[in-house]
């Protein structure tokens, strides 16, 4: 049985200066059939001169190895992507000047390379290609970079992809939070807008009223004048209603008072059709929900029996809704059978 051998990739000791020729070479020929890359070696003293290619460069360049070899078409720097030859251009220098430093100085140190580039295929394909180097030298001493080139063109294209799709759930889940501030800062001019009418407006109808109600009184022996009064009553009373109406739509003081359920029992108290409630959610819940809740139901009030039919339809008494997993409140006509809970209640026609 031959001695077994050892051979040191750091370039330490190994046993493998003992291979034969051909050993060495069958070696070399089953890394090349072996190893998912073009292997190489290439001379930095002669202009990047390629001494040695595997066949693989084919499959990965599209150009058969004889095209390369003492560049005797092309060469591999030929290929790189134009927007990735001035750096590709600097690394190779820099690993050749600190090679040639080495070299001067007498150190056996070896200048490792690792880039990643793009090149343009026969086809005009442009692929991702991997390169992994060591420098080295040759029997005559030269300086030569030993190396592998790998298509990682799929490994690239995939991590884009993760890229891609990280940057889109990013930017999702800001759309979402931009969202609910949008919607947040919409429900708080609501109240401001609902406190502001009630507080000021209405208090001056208010005002108004008593005033009128009061000349009434001083101009009981003038019937003209009291009738024009108590018309100008009547009005007062007409738009101090309108903007009841129009606070409690904007965004009901109860709602944020006392929560949905009373919200709702003042629109079945102001519905123009007779409304009463047999189930409502019990209990607070975020103000969004409350709010959302609130305009869903009054907005098919307003619109009379056809939509609450519908709404019946779009709001069903299930776990799954906007209240908490709570049931919205919905709707049906007449004999709508009466649930008996403490806890919740149910507006029907």
């Amino acid at each position: 049985m031959g001695s077994s051998k050892v051979i040191s990739a750091a370039g330490g000791p190994s046993s493998a200066a003992g291979l034969s020729a051909d050993e060495a070479v069958g070696v070399l020929r089953s890394l090349m059939s072996n190893v998912p890359g073009a292997i190489y070696r290439v001379t930095f003293e002669d202009g990047l001169s390629l001494r040695l290619i595997g066949d693989e460069i084919e499959r990965i360049t599209g150009y058969p190895p004889e095209d390369f070899v003492d560049a005797a078409t092309r060469t591999l720097f030929s290929i790189v992507h134009p927007d990735d030859r001035a750096w590709v251009e600097r690394e190779l220098r820099a690993v050749r000047e600190h090679a040639q430093d080495d070299l001067a100085a007498g150190a056996t140190a070896r200048r490792s390379l690792t880039i990643e580039y793009r090149i343009v295929r026969a086809d005009a394909e442009v692929r991702w290609v991997l390169e992994r180097g060591t420098t080295v030298r040759d029997q005559d001493g030269r300086i030569c970079l030993d190396g592998v080139i790998f298509d990682v063109t799929e490994r690239h294209e995939a991590e884009e992809r993760l890229r891609r799709r990280e940057a889109e759930a990013a930017q999702a889940r800001e759309l979402r939070a931009s969202r609910s501030r949008i919607v947040a800062a919409a429900d708080d001019a609501r109240r401001r807008l609902e406190r502001d009418l009630h507080d000021g407006a209405q208090q001056r109808f208010v005002s108004a009223a008593l005033m009128v109600q009061l000349a009434r009184r001083r101009a009981a022996d003038a019937p003209e004048v009291a009738a024009l009064l108590q018309e100008v009553a009547r009005e007062i009373e007409s738009g101090l209603s309108d903007l009841r109406e129009l606070a409690h739509g904007i965004h009901p003081a109860v709602l944020t008072d006392e929560g949905a359920a009373a919200a709702f029992e003042s629109l079945a108290e102001g519905a123009s059709t007779p409304l009463r409630i047999l189930a409502a959610p019990e209990g607070r819940f975020a103000p969004a929900a409350e709010t959302a809740a609130y305009l869903v139901v009054a907005a098919a009030v307003r619109a009379g029996p056809a939509q609450v039919t519908a709404a019946q339809r779009h709001l069903p008494n299930r776990k799954s809704s906007i209240l908490n997993h709570k049931s919205l409140p919905f709707f049906g006509r007449g004999q709508t059978a009466m649930r008996s809970s403490n806890r919740s209640r149910m507006m029907s026609w």
